[in-house]
Formats: C-alpha cells, sequence, structure tokens
C-alpha cells in the first residue's frame, strides 16, 4: 500500500482576506468621477441622444472593469450603484443635464431676461402661412429639421433637397385636419392653457427669430414665459402632443436638438418641454356621464372645443380652464358663437388629458459650440447647389421589371340611346398614375 505523502502545515500562510476600506470606496468615486468628465469632454456630441445617460453608464462601468482585475471587489462594492450615484453628483455640482423635471432654478425677480425679449420682439417676423413666411423658412435651417444636418449622409440629402427646391407654398394650403402634425396644431393652445394655469404664468408668442452670429440658423418656440413676477420668466417653451408615441418625460433626439437652437436663436438658458395627451369622447353624453364637468373620475382635466371654418381653415375656441359647470359652458358657448357671425360651425370636440409631463432642458453651450460648424457646412451646401443644381440630390425613380403582357380588345361600339363621348387619353393616364 503506497505511503501518503507528508502534509504541510500552510497556517502560517494563510491571510485575513482584505476588507473594504473608506479608502477604496473614495478611490472608486474618484475615478468614476474622473471617467464621467472625459467621456463628456471627448464625445459632446453624444448629448442629443436620448439613451446619453445609458451611453454614459455603460462607458464607465467597462472602463472600471478594465482598470480593477478585482472583479469580486468591484461586486462587493456594487458598483452600478457608485456609478449611478456619480452620474447623479456630476450633473447636479458640475455638468449640465441634458433634461430634469421641471423646476425653479432663480427666484422670481432675479431673472435677467427683460432685455433679452425687448430685443426678441424688436425682431421682424411673418405671419405664419404667408409667403414671406415660408421664404423666411426656407432661407434658413429652422430648429425642428436642424437634427437632419447632424445625421448620415441620406438624411442630409433631405434637407439639403428641401431647402435647394423652389417653395411651394400651395402643398400646404390644403389642410388635413386628421393628421398628426393637425393634431399637434389643434391641441396646443389647450395644452398652453393647462401650462399656464399649473404654473400661474403667461405664455407669449415671438415668431421665428434669426440667430444673430450664425445668420443660416432660425428658430419658433412654442411660445415664452412673460410673466414677469414667474420664475419662469424668460423661459421657453416647447410643446408635442403625440398620438401614438409612448410620453415618457425624455426628449427625442429630434426634440432635444429643436430645443438646443431654440434656446441659441432667442439667446435663452431655459426651455420648459411639455408632453400632453390627449383622449376624445364619442359623443356629449359620454363626456357629461365621465366625472364631473371640468374633470373626469379619475381627476384628469377636461375640455370641450369648439370648431369653426372662415372659408380656409378651421379655427378653434377652447372652453376656458375656470368654467366647472354645463351651465356656465352653454352661456360661454353661445357668447362665442355671436362674437364669431363670419365663422360657420364644424363639430364640438369632447376632450381629456390622458398624459402630460413637463421637462427642463437646459442651453448647453458646449455642445453647441462643438457642433455648429457642421449646420455652416450643409448650409454653403446648399447655397452652391442651389446656383449648380441639385438633381443629383432627387429619389432615383424606379423602373419595374418584368414581363410585357399585350392586351387585344374590338373595338367597342356605342350602345344605342346613349350619347358619344370622348375619352381624354392623357387625364386618364394621370387619373391612373394617382390611383
Amino acid at each position: 500500500m503506497n505511503e501518503l505523502p507528508s502534509l504541510t502545515n500552510i497556517i502560517h500562510s494563510l491571510s485575513v482576506p482584505k476588507q473594504i476600506q473608506e479608502a477604496d470606496i473614495d478611490e472608486l468615486r474618484e475615478s468614476v468621477y474622473l471617467i464621467i468628465d472625459d467621456f463628456i469632454s471627448n464625445n459632446i456630441e453624444e448629448y442629443r441622444y436620448k439613451d446619453f445617460t445609458h451611453r454614459l453608464f455603460e462607458h464607465t462601468y467597462h472602463i472600471l472593469e478594465v482598470l480593477h482585475d478585482n472583479t469580486n471587489l468591484l461586486i462587493e462594492l456594487n458598483l452600478s450603484e457608485l456609478i449611478d450615484e456619480g452620474i447623479y453628483s456630476y450633473f447636479e455640482f458640475y455638468g449640465i443635464k441634458r433634461s430634469e423635471t421641471t423646476k425653479i432654478t432663480t427666484p422670481k425677480n432675479k431673472r435677467p431676461y427683460s432685455q433679452i425679449l425687448k430685443n426678441i420682439k424688436k425682431k421682424d417676423t411673418h405671419e405664419q402661412g404667408t409667403i414671406e413666411w415660408f421664404n423666411f423658412r426656407w432661407n434658413h435651417i429652422t430648429a425642428s429639421s436642424a437634427w437632419k444636418a447632424l445625421e448620415h449622409d441620406s438624411t442630409k440629402n433631405q434637407i439639403i433637397l428641401d431647402k435647394c427646391k423652389p417653395i411651394n407654398s400651395t402643398k400646404y394650403s390644403k389642410i388635413n385636419i386628421t393628421s398628426a402634425m393637425h393634431h399637434g396644431h389643434k391641441f396646443e393652445p389647450l395644452s398652453i392653457l393647462i401650462y399656464e394655469h399649473l404654473y400661474d404664468t403667461e405664455i407669449g408668442d415671438y415668431g421665428c427669430i434669426e440667430n444673430e452670429d450664425h445668420p443660416h440658423l432660425a428658430a419658433s418656440p412654442d411660445g415664452i414665459n412673460v410673466k414677469l413676477d414667474n420664475p419662469r420668466y424668460g423661459r421657453a417653451l416647447e410643446i408635442k402632443n403625440p398620438t401614438t408615441r409612448e410620453i415618457c418625460g425624455i426628449p427625442k433626439k429630434e426634440y432635444w436638438i429643436q430645443m438646443q437652437l431654440q434656446m441659441e436663436c432667442l439667446n435663452l438658458d431655459e426651455c420648459d418641454f411639455l408632453e400632453t395627451s390627449f383622449k376624445q369622447y364619442e359623443t356629449e353624453e359620454e363626456y357629461l356621464a365621465d366625472g364631473e364637468f371640468n374633470k373626469t373620475a379619475d381627476g384628469n382635466r377636461k375640455n370641450i372645443i369648439i370648431c369653426f371654418n372662415d372659408g380656409s381653415k378651421p379655427i378653434y375656441k377652447y372652453t376656458p380652464l375656470n368654467i366647472s359647470t354645463f351651465s356656465q359652458y352653454e352661456i360661454w358657448r353661445d357668447e362665442t358663437v355671436d362674437a364669431n357671425p363670419k365663422l360657420t360651425w364644424i363639430e364640438d370636440t369632447y376632450c381629456y388629458l390622458k398624459t402630460i409631463s413637463c421637462v427642463l432642458v437646459r442651453r448647453n453651450k458646449l455642445w453647441f459650440n462643438a457642433i455648429k460648424h457642421k449646420f455652416k457646412e450643409v448650409w454653403d451646401i446648399i447655397l452652391k447647389e442651389r446656383e449648380d443644381g441639385y438633381e443629383h440630390r432627387k429619389p432615383k425613380k424606379r423602373v419595374k421589371k418584368g414581363p410585357t403582357l399585350a392586351i387585344t380588345t374590338p373595338p367597342l361600339k356605342p350602345a344605342p340611346n346613349t350619347a358619344n363621348f370622348k375619352i381624354d387619353t392623357q387625364t386618364l393616364k394621370s387619373f391612373a398614375l394617382e390611383i
């Protein structure tokens, strides 16, 4: 029988596992902070993306995993929680958050925007829908489409083509009241009424404003807080009324860029991003059966919108928010109809506010300064191709390939007692193409 090997005494070589010291945690916190700062400094353009915070988190986590080979220690320290805390602290005390829950940032009477708003008011603006208005927008990269200038070539091509093509104002003369764009137009004034009521403020309209330092850029916010003694005085307002998109409180890339351009053109530092989702009742009876006159059984705000037509476009009148009974509404409605004898009544819309979100977006000059040259590059291309030609940017027509089927039919003879109509073949071809 083989003898067992002699045993080695290892008791004296064992050591107590290293306990996590506060200094280790402090060192890790400092590393988190430095990695965050480095990422933002070298990737400032990433701000525009909706998942910016997630990208920042993943980058920080990956770097720390590479730097620290003791994975068990990182797990024990709860690295994810430390990174979350680091991101929160960084933006709370140093960086600019992409967006945050709307709040007061400056006490009332201490917001230095009076002169800025006076300067904006002095600028020439044009009534929406006029030839001058179309011309102004055609000669600028506007905030709502600016995001396209920062995308891939195919998306840049869209904005270049749109700005090179001659203005077709008749394109917008026909109004589709069922479109998503018109839905926003219809409910935007009601959203403003609710915003004014919630924050005891007033919203002013300032039109489309050209950027003083970059005259190829222009923006038209949905409004600006103009109540002087309100702590939101001088804050811009951008409103979206999505029909199908779920409201999550985080501005999409396109909207975030739009607000940054607005603040740059207006020289303002803050913008409230208001999203509202309205749902409609089928009948007046259904509206009245749900809770009180101006509130649903769930406490959501309700409203009745009167739609008139002036012969060319719909005009909406909104029930004042302080009307709380049906009898008060009837008085207001009669007065509204009497005050607009030249308008034709079309319909009443019975609706309620299903969802509302309001977040604050701050001006990020570091981001704008890092990407502003891209807007200029695109604008220079637009000006050049207006002169040299832009045909190459038009979408290529696809030619369907396949066997040709020839059909021969005998000549038709008019039936007795019927008129002999002459067919305009060109018109028939046009009709077929439209179908």
